[in-house]
């Protein structure tokens, strides 16, 4: 920028005079940033209309076009403190007896109080506490303990100084919900899953399976060489050589992966494998003394159940399947929850001999609730479009400047802003395209059994008010202030010919589903997936106002320098004029 001399000569205020200049000048450009600012007013609206429609074709009109839909069903029990029951929409119509057996138990353990050993300092248990330092501790030195649940087994050996929180985190490798409570001295076991299939073992490896076990061990692999994981794997699958029944796919499918590990590994043949499973499956047979567990307030869980003499003190519960007679069948399952073909039965106590009894019925006041709520989304999203389509002009009004804004308070400049972008969308041809479509939509008909129906046979209809612009009421319906003492004929025929109802609501809702998917559809060129506006087309228009507005800053900033310029020049001319005058006057003697 050149050195700017303004009014030293002159005296005038050449700053206020190029401002007045350059405002006039700046006109067009704020224009364009007029256009600009409205612009992302639409981008802003249309995103939240597109939102709100892409939400109701994908929830509610894409729901109410199934059959599904409108298959609800409801169960009512005769005892509810014994059975809950909930009917899904593929649940037969009709009434069920019941009598429930057991109610599925999940295998648990509650140890006895934990003891140190006489001469052990502290004086109570921790997880950090060695369980050689336990009453009885020394008893599982050099021991080895199995732990199996689900297919899965570990071991932990028993050192000098293993701990009860090792044990502990042994447990929970296998899948175990295990933790030791200092506070009660005991530690809490429990299957993670309830039924016959959650019941777990523990026990002391006797010392001719650990012998026949470690042979297995080493003709498959380098054991001792191996990852914690991986050595957790190869036991998982000789435990699974030891419980499963011989000639099972299962027993088979273990054998055959434990030769695969020992031909990777070098160790073993078929035949070596073969033979040392045997061996291992006999010493299984011997099960070493349960009481070596005492030491951890227990003794063995052989499949759930306590082997031997338990400490005083020890609880256990065996994993156990639900029964139930339905309709005269005995079922069973693993959870306190039973599904039976579409019925969900939720088992709260015992029947003891005696029956339940429940039926299942179409549950018409949630089907009618659902219509309702579409009903009403529906009008929501059209009022909201119908404002914005027929709203007023705006003419005169432009977004304010900086400068307009000062004089103004913020209560005023929400009211002019409102006041235009209440107005954006008015007549606007994308927005007037998408409420033709839909309304042309809930207006058709659907043929069933040869004839025509529409909405208002259901007593779906719209107002007499036409400034409502096509707003739906459903006759009868006790919120609707206007038609509430109508007769409800959609309630009736819901409970007369729910097939009826279906039929047209799906092919309505059908017909809506087509009509929003084709505006989405339509010029791929000018916008997104899933859109219902140009949006590449606004984005395009917001680009090149910002690319105008970008000339016309250079333009007007050329403008005024030159205007600053010509004020230099005229500044400097008169400069030399007084000087010359100064001069001559000099001169002359004045």
């Amino acid at each position: 920028m050149g050195i700017r001399m303004t009014g030293l000569a002159s005296g005038l205020d050449t700053e206020s005079i190029v401002a007045e200049l350059m405002k006039a000048k700046s006109m067009k450009k704020t224009k364009v940033e007029n256009k600009k600012t409205k612009l992302e007013w639409t981008q802003e609206k249309w995103k939240d209309l597109n939102t709100k429609l892409y939400a109701l074709y994908t929830d509610k009109v894409s729901n109410m076009r199934l059959s599904a839909s409108y298959n609800t069903k409801k169960a009512s029990v005769s005892d509810s403190s014994v059975v809950g029951v909930s009917a899904k929409s593929n649940a037969v119509n009709g009434s069920y007896s019941l009598q429930i057996n057991s109610i599925a138990t999940a295998n648990s353990v509650t140890t006895a109080k934990l003891q140190l050993a006489d001469g052990v300092e502290g004086n109570k248990v921790t997880s950090k506490t060695k369980i050689s330092e336990l009453m009885d501790g020394n008893d599982l030195v050099g021991k080895e303990i199995s732990i199996s649940y689900k297919g899965k087994n570990v071991s932990l050996s028993v050192n000098e100084e293993t701990t009860v929180g090792e044990y502990v985190s042994r447990l929970k490798a296998v899948g175990i919900s295990a933790s030791f409570d200092e506070a009660q001295q005991r530690m809490f076991i429990m299957s993670g899953t309830s039924g016959e299939e959650s019941n777990f073992t523990i026990n002391v490896v006797s010392d001719d399976e650990k012998s026949a076990r470690q042979s297995l061990r080493d003709a498959v692999a380098d054991y001792d060489a191996l990852a914690l994981e991986e050595r957790d794997k190869v036991d998982a699958l000789i435990y699974n050589v030891r419980k499963l029944e011989q000639g099972s796919k299962a027993y088979k499918d273990s054998v055959e992966e434990l030769k695969a590990m020992a031909t990777a590994s070098g160790k073993g043949t078929n035949e070596l494998v073969d033979q040392y499973i045997n061996e291992y499956r006999e010493s299984t047979k011997n099960t070493d003394d349960s009481s070596k567990l005492k030491s951890l307030g227990m003794t063995s869980i052989m499949d759930g159940e306590a082997v031997g003499t338990a400490p005083a003190g020890m609880a256990v519960i065996k994993g156990t399947d639900s029964e139930i007679v339905l309709n005269g069948a005995t079922l069973k399952g693993s959870d306190t929850t039973m599904n039976v073909n579409g019925l969900t039965i939720e088992l709260k106590g015992l029947t003891n001999g005696s029956t339940v009894s429940f039926s299942v019925s179409n549950d018409v006041d949630a089907v009618y609730d659902s219509i309702k709520s579409f009903i009403t989304e529906y009008n929501s999203i059209l009022d909201e479009m119908n404002k914005l389509y027929h709203a007023k002009s705006a003419r005169g009004y432009d977004p304010l400047t900086d400068e307009e804004k000062e004089s103004m308070t913020e209560n005023q400049i929400e009211l002019w802003e409102g006041k235009i972008k209440d107005s954006l969308f008015r007549s606007d041809s994308t927005l007037g395209g998408i409420i033709e479509a839909m309304k042309g939509a809930m207006m058709s008909s659907v043929e069933i059994d040869g004839k025509k129906y529409s909405l208002s046979s259901l007593g779906i209809m719209t107002s007499t008010d036409y400034t409502e612009y096509g707003k739906l009421h459903i006759y009868g319906d006790k919120e609707d202030s206007t038609y509430a003492d109508k007769e409800d004929q959609l309630k009736k025929l819901l409970e007369s010919d729910p097939d009826f109802v279906t039929k047209l609501m799906t092919g309505v809702t059908g017909n809506l589903h087509e009509a929003m998917q084709k505006k989405m559809s339509e010029n791929k060129s000018l916008s997104s997936a899933l859109t219902f506006y140009n949006d590449k087309q606004l984005d395009k228009q917001k680009a090149d106002y910002e690319k105008s507005i970008a000339q016309w800053d250079k333009k007007l900033k050329e403008i005024e320098d030159r205007y600053y310029k010509q004020f230099t020049a005229m500044e400097k001319a008169m400069a030399q004029m007084q000087s010359s005058q100064s001069s001559l006057a000099s001169m002359l003697g004045n």
